[in-house]
């Protein structure tokens, strides 16, 4: 009976180790419905790459973070992975061959305000709520002037909730604009019911996402990505793609490289 019971116990930690073979960290912040803090619809990049990952036996542990702290630790090799930077963003990780998500960040204002963005002229005396390490196309010269100026009027913010963060200076009127993506920032104001608070006045340049592992242990990141890539064409052919982007209220769109 003992011999029974020892073969059993044995039996299921072979199962077990055949389940998941591997482990690895991937760092995240809110930019709900692309990744978002919530057991039931976790967001549409944490689903893709927990199942890219699953037929292969590697199990995904998702760490909830600020965005600069996430580079870091990803840089540093603390962390394995990031979801989901554009490639400007950290030019020496290693990025998947596909898109994972998109972006495009957009000026808000409160509903009152006349203020609308045109270009960088149009920002003289505009206070600025901005999110630490993101990127920013076309408008990166002007931010690292304004970072030198001895008058700042940019606010970095660095925070796991970028959202309830940036709107609430901008409701509280310490900034004049909040610049964030506008997917991520229409699901939250909606969610949250403060849809007619707010306006979008004008939107720089959209750009692809990736999914990003560590530069630090690159011969391990390189054979992770490979994995990653492979099975995610099999993914982006799949019913379940679709069925996604249906389940998070996303329109299903790539820029093109």
């Amino acid at each position: 009976m003992k011999y029974l019971k020892l073969t059993t116990i044995l039996y299921f930690l072979y199962m077990g180790n055949f389940a998941y073979s591997e482990s690895i960290n991937v760092a995240f912040n809110i930019w709900c419905p692309w990744m978002c803090d919530n057991l039931d619809k976790p967001g549409l990049v944490i689903e893709l790459v927990e199942n890219a990952f699953k037929n292969d036996g590697i199990n995904v542990e998702f760490q909830k973070t600020s965005w600069s702290i996430g580079i870091d630790e990803v840089r540093e090799g603390r962390i394995n992975g990031i979801l989901a930077p554009a490639k400007v963003e950290a030019p020496d990780f290693i990025f998947s061959h596909e898109p994972v998500a998109y972006q495009q960040m957009c000026f808000y204002v409160k509903k009152s305000s006349k203020w609308t963005y045109k270009n960088t002229d149009s920002l003289k005396d505009i206070r600025i709520a901005t999110i630490q390490g993101a990127n920013y196309p076309g408008m990166s010269d002007y931010l690292n002037k304004s970072h030198s100026d001895k008058k700042v009027k940019i606010n970095q913010i660095s925070a796991e909730d970028v959202f309830n963060a940036g709107f609430k200076l901008l409701g509280s009127n310490d900034v004049d604009t909040f610049v964030v993506d506008s997917i991520t920032a229409d699901y939250f104001l909606r969610t949250n019911f403060y849809i007619d608070q707010y306006k979008k006045v004008g939107c720089l340049k959209a750009e692809n996402l990736y999914f990003a592992l560590s530069p630090k242990n690159k011969e391990k990141s390189i054979r992770l990505m490979k994995i990653f890539d492979n099975s995610f064409e099999t993914i982006k052919l799949s019913d379940n793609f679709q069925k996604l982007y249906d389940k998070y209220g996303i329109q299903k769109w790539e820029i093109k490289n």
